[in-house]
């Protein structure tokens, strides 16, 4: 099916964050004529109204500008870091926790009938991000196709691209920020050492039960 042709409307997944990088990759995408489900990973739970309230904000600022239909998915995120700090290597965090975000994209994908998965990498920008991390990630996902619109972008000019919207007030809004990131992430894992961690871990099922008691919000 040629997705560009089709009369009816295609809707992806995309892994919004607070951050200025996938509030573009998402309003990107949209741009495009897409209808977005986005996921949201909440781990601060203190602050979790905060949190939620500065996603919601974007997202309406998102819809606003392409006039497309957005909605939210908040997802519980705490116990499932803590589950995976005890069970695998620290420095590995990040990349257990992206992996399972897009295993969890691609099960609500999968319930939402959604073409594709998308986020807001920049090569190179975070540790989690480096080519060699990337493939690890996305190896987790083989049978919906990810896209990352940012993905040879400089920092500078997704920032430029945000002001120039108007969205970069609202990613600039104070929200916590992540407390699980590792001392010394991992910048270039290699496949035996992530198998090793996720020994006994299930992401599909940890997701399907995470998303099971997430609400979708209609913009």
């Amino acid at each position: 099916m040629n997705m560009f042709n089709s009369s009816k409307r295609i809707k992806f997944v995309s892994l919004l964050s607070d951050g200025i990088d996938s509030p573009i990759a998402t309003y990107l995408m949209m741009k495009k004529e897409f209808d977005c489900i986005a996921l949201t990973f909440c781990n601060i739970q203190d602050e979790a109204p905060k949190y939620q309230d500065k996603i919601l904000k974007i997202a309406r600022k998102i819809k606003t500008l392409t006039q497309k239909k957005i909605s939210v998915v908040f997802a519980q995120h705490t116990e499932t870091l803590d589950y995976f700090i005890k069970k695998g290597s620290r420095k590995l965090t990040c990349i257990m926790c992206k992996r399972y975000m897009l295993r969890a994209a691609r099960l609500l994908a999968i319930e939402k009938q959604a073409s594709f998965i998308v986020n807001g990498d920049i090569l190179g920008e975070q540790a989690s991000q480096t080519l060699d991390n990337l493939v690890e990630i996305q190896n987790i996902v083989d049978d919906i196709p990810i896209i990352r619109p940012l993905i040879g972008f400089e920092k500078l000019d997704v920032i430029h691209l945000s002001q120039d919207v108007g969205l970069f007030p609202l990613s600039s809004l104070p929200a916590p920020s992540c407390n699980y990131y590792p001392r010394y992430p991992e910048t270039h894992a290699k496949t035996k050492d992530i198998l090793n961690s996720e020994l006994n871990i299930n992401y599909d099922k940890i997701a399907s039960k995470i998303l099971s008691k997430s609400k979708l919000i209609e913009i």
